[in-house]
């Protein structure tokens, strides 16, 4: 299941104070690319239950808290682990791609 993330407590709760791996999905409703990423971010979803928790910020309802992170666009992904920040992946991908950079991340960082 992908959580969405409505609020900086919220964010603090579930990520910042968060343990283990946790990828949050930077995205926007008029963003066509976001919209293709998210049949693959369910898709990873499923593929991870149980080793990442998923998340999204809609940067649009949250654009003081998503400057905090000096994206260059949407959609970006940010991979957390116990609450710090281990690597991103920006843009489109295809699922095959998204997991592959999703897994090498994690395994880079460990």
């Amino acid at each position: 299941m992908i959580y969405d993330i409505q609020s900086e407590r919220e964010f603090d709760e579930k990520i910042g104070n968060g343990e283990g791996w946790m990828l949050l999905d930077f995205f926007a409703s008029w963003c066509r690319p976001c919209k293709l990423m998210a049949s693959v971010l369910e898709k990873a979803d499923e593929a991870m239950a149980g080793e990442v928790a998923f998340f999204r910020i809609d940067v649009d309802l949250m654009e003081d808290f998503a400057e905090n992170f000096h994206l260059v666009g949407v959609p970006t992904f940010i991979l957390f682990k116990n609450g710090q920040e281990k690597g991103r992946i920006i843009g489109y991908n295809d699922t095959h791609t998204f997991m592959e950079k999703l897994r090498g991340l994690m395994e880079e960082k460990e």
